[in-house]
């Protein structure tokens, strides 16, 4: 049937809406994905390619579809959608399920936003009157979550569907290579970067304390999408570890560079963490908690800390601070 729709605004939004598809829905229904920036489209495309959904339609995010998205999607509100499954309360997602007044609605997880999220209770800023009704967003009050965060939805009361990313995960298992890399041999730590490195005070610095505390030498540091290749090049360079940028969201690479040997996993922090400890769950990620005081915002900085107060609870998950 086609009369289920999927909103996608990130990469990892439309990995857990494909899963939804293909465990929930056997495959049916419309994806409709909103793509950012050159980084976000290489990414989704790996997805598509790889986990190949059967019917989706993207819009790039421009001026065009900013100022004339009710024109461009006004065939969408008008398909008679009774399933909406979504990651994010943007203008374009709100617009949408308000229009289309679909009598079930599902939020997918994009992150550890989501803990956030089941938290509510009709009372915050996010539920602020906007100036027009169709921007609306109330209707999370009412959403199913279909999420990794099963524990936090059951404590806050929410009515939810566990997200093992099964499916996802039994397809991703089937990807022998990535590009011209190899395997991580044991010897070799993996590094999984976080979109920190114009945000975070003296980050020279912390590359140092990170030689100093674990060794850099001979690790494998992957990018994050929104990374600056020549920094983390002098980096690699000074430190003489290799770094690579994946046209692929690491979910889709990670397993094939990690179960052969199973090397350390490291990371300053990444959403990335939990859908890794399902997709591999014999993998152990050490994690180096940041200084939430450092960060240029302190909105980002307080994301930080939250992050690592959930990850306290992750078994596969080992904190380390670095500054005591």
């Amino acid at each position: 049937m086609d009369d289920i729709l999927y909103i996608s605004q990130s990469p990892l939004q439309l990995i857990n809406n494909i899963e939804a598809s293909l465990s929930l829905e056997s495959g049916n229904g419309k994806h409709l994905i909103f793509i950012r920036d050159k980084q976000s489209l290489e990414a989704i495309n790996a997805i598509l390619k790889l986990l190949t959904p059967n019917n989706y339609a993207k819009y790039e995010v421009n001026k065009l579809l900013r100022l004339f998205f009710p024109l461009i999607l006004r065939a969408e509100t008008q398909a008679g959608y009774r399933r909406i499954y979504f990651g994010n309360t943007t203008s374009y997602t709100s617009f949408l399920i308000n229009k289309i007044k679909a009598k079930d609605l599902v939020h997918v997880d994009d992150g550890t936003r989501t803990i956030g999220l089941l938290q509510l209770d009709g009372n915050e800023s996010i539920f602020k009157r906007p100036a027009l009704k169709i921007f609306d967003k109330s209707y999370l009050m009412r959403s199913n979550f279909f999420t990794y965060y099963a524990r936090q939805a059951k404590d806050a009361g929410r009515s939810y569907i566990k997200n093992s990313l099964s499916e996802v995960g039994s397809r991703i298992a089937q990807l022998k290579n990535v590009e011209s890399m190899v395997p991580a041999n044991h010897a070799q730590k993996l590094f999984i970067g976080t979109n920190i490195l114009k945000a975070y005070k003296g980050i020279e610095r912390l590359f140092e304390d990170l030689d100093r505390h674990i060794g850099l030498n001979d690790c494998i540091y992957l990018m994050h999408r929104y990374d600056d290749e020549s920094f983390m090049e002098a980096q690699a360079q000074r430190y003489k570890f290799k770094a690579f940028k994946i046209n692929l969201p690491i979910e889709l690479y990670f397993n094939f560079l990690w179960q052969k040997n199973e090397p350390s996993v490291w990371t300053f922090g990444s959403t990335a963490i939990d859908t890794l400890t399902l997709l591999s769950p014999k993998t152990r990620i050490h994690v180096i908690k940041l200084d939430g005081n450092r960060f240029k915002k302190t909105s980002l900085g307080d994301g930080f800390l939250k992050l690592y107060e959930h990850l306290e609870d992750n078994p596969m998950v080992s904190l380390h601070d670095f500054s005591t």
